[in-house]
């Protein structure tokens, strides 16, 4: 039997409103986007196992990297410690110096040189604690608000 005209027209456009459905859904696909966000050294698991499927070794140069990277982190906080302890010994004995000598110039009789030596040290020690102090606090317009 012969399909009337109408029900082949609905087919029709059925047919082509379906092919273009797919045709955009498609396209949604290709235009997809991931984003993944990892902090810290190194990337989740699944993501190492991907970098070993494109790179040669991925992963293990990835930890390497990581673990030099640690390793220079380390160094430099140990260098740090260590020059705040070469600048505070230095700093001591730049002041033991100002005060040693005004004490060896009262000794003899140079009452002005050791007034300007004693002052220099006591200066120095003031001037330090001064600028140590500005450093650690934080500028004012920058200071935590306090909630209310």
């Amino acid at each position: 039997m012969k399909e009337p005209e109408p029900q082949k027209a609905r087919q029709e456009v059925a047919r082509t409103v379906l092919a273009e459905k797919q045709a955009a859904v498609r396209t949604l696909e290709t235009l997809r986007f991931e984003e993944h966000f990892a902090s810290g050294p190194l990337p989740p698991p699944e993501m190492l196992k991907r970098y070993n499927d494109a790179l040669p070794n991925g992963a293990e140069r990835i930890m390497a990297m990581a673990e030099r990277e640690q390793a220079q982190a380390h160094q430099m906080r140990r260098w740090g410690v260590f020059l705040t302890a070469v600048g505070q010994v230095g700093g001591f004995a730049l002041i033991a110096f100002a005060m040693g000598g005004a004490f060896y110039l009262v000794l003899h009789n140079k009452s002005l040189e050791a007034f300007f030596s004693f002052f220099s040290g006591v200066g120095i020690l003031l001037g330090g604690g001064y600028l140590s102090s500005q450093r650690k606090r934080p500028p004012a317009d920058k200071a935590p608000q306090q909630k209310s």
